[in-house]
This record gives structure tokens, C-alpha cells and sequence, in this order.
């Protein structure tokens, strides 16, 4: 049996809106690119909101209003055993990146947001630097913005777009990703972190406090 040289698995939220959009995306570009037979391509959650639930709306429309082909995907919930199955775990935003970690040292929950993670953490969860931020590919330092709070699923295109052309460049040219701020070498501060955390979740969940999203 061909096992591909490259397996990335997207992850969001949800798993409904951004890393399908990813998994996609990512498809169509190496299926254009001739080169489909060396990718295997999933995404899959840092919650369990949405578990079982298909592509978002949103997403489907964008994709094929952009001529990419969509299929079906069951919304799952990673976890350690992905860590085996893929070379490159990719997050959309900071609290998917401290879900990822979390989930792979075997941490259990709802998800619906994450405390944040220590560099040492870190560490232990990922010691194959495995995982990534998608616009990390790209050089860009920043999120992408997750549509079911925006509404903008052109905006999230653009950027799902810009992350997975530059990882499918950087792969074929054996290139790995700018760290992340997540990432950098040194003391953790926890007390930034903290506190970015809770700007974050105000701004994420704000008045839609206990509303899925994806």
C-alpha cells in the first residue's frame, strides 16, 4: 500500500468552519498540483460542540463559490493517537494551538476554551515539533479569524488560502514554518498569558457566551 509522504491534519474549534475549509483547500491545491497521491489530509476539533456535525454552510458556499470541491467530514474531537497518525497538526488560532496540546498529553473535556500552556508543556506534547499555526506557513503572526463570530467566511478563505499555498510550497521544498510567538524559546510568562487568554475569550465569546462555533 503508497504511503504518502505528507499527512497533515487541520484542526479548529469545531470542525466545522475553518479546518474543513483547510482540509479542502489543502486537497484541491495538491490534486492541482499533480501530487494528491503523496498528501492524506483530515481535520478534526480541539471540542466536542459539534461532534458529528458536517461541513458548515458558510464554508461549503465560499468553497464552491471558489470552485473547490467540498465533500462530507463528520466533526470529530482529536487527541493523543494523532500525534502518531500525522506529520503536521496544524491550528487555526492560540486557543486551538493550547486545545492541541492539552488534548495530546491526554487531557480530557468539553473544550470549549483553554487555559493557556507552558513551555514545558509544550514541549512534552509536541517533542517532534509536529504542530504548527497555519499563517505561521505563510510568515504571519496572527490568527485566523474564526467566521461562525464574524460572519466573514471571505476573509477566513484568504486566509486558509495564503497558510495552505505557503505549507504546500514549503513541503515540497522541505520547509518547516516560522515559529510562532506560541512556540519562541524561553521563560513562559504566565501572567501575560493569562490575561491574554481572557481578552481573547471576551472578544471570541463576548455576548455569544455558550454558543458552538467552529
Amino acid at each position: 500500500m503508497h504511503k504518502p509522504a505528507h499527512s497533515i491534519l487541520f484542526v479548529c474549534h469545531g470542525n466545522i468552519c475553518r479546518s474543513t475549509m483547510a482540509e479542502f483547500v489543502m486537497q484541491d491545491l495538491v490534486r492541482r498540483a499533480g501530487l494528491a497521491q503523496d498528501f492524506r489530509i483530515d481535520s478534526a476539533a480541539t471540542s466536542r460542540e459539534e461532534l458529528g456535525n458536517d461541513v458548515h454552510p458558510g464554508t461549503r458556499a465560499k468553497l464552491a463559490a471558489e470552485g473547490v470541491p467540498c465533500g462530507h467530514h463528520l466533526a470529530r474531537q482529536m487527541g493523543p493517537a494523532d500525534y502518531a497518525a500525522f506529520d503536521h497538526i496544524v491550528g487555526m488560532d492560540q486557543d486551538n494551538m493550547d486545545g492541541i496540546c492539552q488534548l495530546l498529553l491526554g487531557e480530557k473535556g468539553y473544550g470549549f476554551s483553554w487555559r493557556p500552556t507552558s513551555a514545558r508543556e509544550r514541549a512534552a506534547a509536541d517533542p517532534d515539533h509536529k504542530v504548527s499555526r497555519l499563517l505561521d506557513w505563510a510568515g504571519v503572526d496572527r490568527d485566523v479569524a474564526d467566521p461562525w463570530y464574524t460572519g466573514n467566511f471571505d476573509a477566513t478563505y484568504d486566509d486558509v488560502l495564503l497558510g495552505c499555498t505557503a505549507m504546500l510550497e514549503a513541503l515540497r521544498n522541505d520547509a518547516k514554518p516560522a515559529k510562532s510567538v506560541f512556540y519562541l524559546d524561553g521563560v513562559f510568562d504566565g501572567q501575560t498569558a493569562i490575561l491574554r487568554s481572557f481578552l481573547e475569550g471576551h472578544q471570541r465569546y463576548g455576548h455569544r457566551f455558550g454558543t458552538s462555533r467552529g
